[in-house]
């Protein structure tokens, strides 16, 4: 190797991302050559000044990307053109967990959580990267290492929930070691290890209330189901009271029911209607009975909506309806219960993706400031 050959100067970053860098450099300007044999471990610790443990971390990350290859078990060479320019693109790629996008589940409208790995795709486009889009499930079926060896650019989780969230928290957080940077939708407790984006929502349920306000209710209820430590419930009840304040209202304790779980027959609806009427019995039998109900999101509002029929109250007229999400236009729900929102949210999640994408540009670029970012997007109110 030419003795004069010398590697950038790094005043900030770990040995490894300067040791990375520099063979990174030195490929790129045509110092090492396709084919050609790597210096020993020993020669790339005098020419770059690390440690002999770190150079050899380097060349494992490399050789992962598939810029260097082993043959014979124990000689390094330079991967030919063909290996380097895939490493060189996939470098450039945005790796995206997200459920299947909309069109292919039918739903329309844009309140369903796809739509943020739709968002965040359209960004990535934008921007000059290529999309690796994968299901959670589909990720956690491939070993470990075989994901590594792809090496992206950056990771974007649009879900961590389900079945698989602990294995896909294992996964990031390998991920995160290798220094992949990692952008997540969601605040709670495991997602604030990293940058994340979220919708406003307490903006979103101050908004909701205020409008109901404005048509005249006073006794609004908000009505989710447990649990009840969800950081979008917190925020939500926080912009319900605050609206309510500002209007010199007491904000009413929130009703917390159960989950009836299960997917939507008809003969579920019912057992649902059913119960949440068993439960709304104090709040519509009294004399100062509620005058709205803040439903958690649409698709619990059709229930809520045949629940308050059975005390004679005439959904949007005797008793207004919010939900949240705007996604109602497809709730199947609509087969047995006409009455819609009154009003919703849409926590514009298109945009939700184009941020976390602008979060995780940011961060590759060293901008996006020390230690994880929380970034918030505003949400939009839907009035019928």
């Amino acid at each position: 190797m030419d003795a004069t050959v010398q590697p950038r100067v790094f005043r900030n970053g770990s040995p490894r991302a300067k040791a990375i860098a520099t063979l990174r450099e030195w490929i790129e300007k045509g110092r090492l050559q396709p084919g050609m044999p790597l210096p020993s471990e020993r020669e790339l610790c005098r020419h770059i000044g690390v440690g002999l443990a770190t150079v050899q971390r380097a060349l494992r990350v490399l050789t992962s990307e598939g810029l260097i290859q082993v043959r014979d078990g124990h000689t390094r060479l330079l991967a030919n053109a063909a290996s380097s320019t895939v490493s060189a693109i996939l470098r450039q790629t945005l790796m995206i967990l997200a459920p299947a996008q909309a069109p292919l589940d039918g739903h329309a409208q844009p309140g369903w959580s796809e739509y943020i790995g739709i968002g965040a795709a359209a960004a990535a486009r934008q921007a000059g990267r290529g999309v690796l889009s994968l299901a959670p499930a589909r990720l956690l079926d491939q070993p470990s290492n075989t994901m590594l060896s792809v090496r992206p650019s950056g990771l974007l989780v649009c879900e961590m929930a389900g079945a698989e969230r602990q294995a896909l928290v294992d996964f990031i957080r390998i991920l995160t070691r290798e220094g992949i940077p990692v952008v997540v939708y969601g605040d709670g407790p495991l997602d604030q290890e990293y940058d994340r984006v979220i919708s406003d929502h307490e903006a979103g349920a101050y908004m909701l209330t205020q409008h109901l306000l404005q048509r005249g209710c006073r006794r609004i209820l908000p009505l989710f189901e447990n649990p009840k430590d969800l950081y979008w419930k917190r925020g939500r009840l926080a912009g319900y009271a605050r609206a309510m304040r500002e209007n010199s209202l007491e904000p009413l304790p929130t009703l917390w029911v159960e989950d009836i779980g299960g997917h939507y027959t008809v003969e579920h609806f019912r057992v649902k209607s059913s119960y949440l009427a068993g439960q709304l019995v104090p709040y519509l039998t009294k004399s100062d009975a509620i005058d709205a109900i803040m439903a958690s999101s649409d698709g619990e509002v059709f229930s809520v909506a045949a629940a308050c029929r059975m005390f004679g109250r005439q959904p949007q007229k005797d008793i207004f309806l919010a939900g949240y999400d705007n996604y109602y236009g497809d709730s199947p729900e609509q087969e047995v219960e006409s009455s819609i929102p009154s009003v919703t949210v849409d926590k514009q999640n298109f945009l939700i993706g184009q941020e976390m994408v602008h979060l995780l540009q940011a961060r590759i670029a060293g901008t996006a400031g020390e230690g994880p970012q929380l970034r918030m997007v505003p949400p939009r109110l839907i009035v019928r």
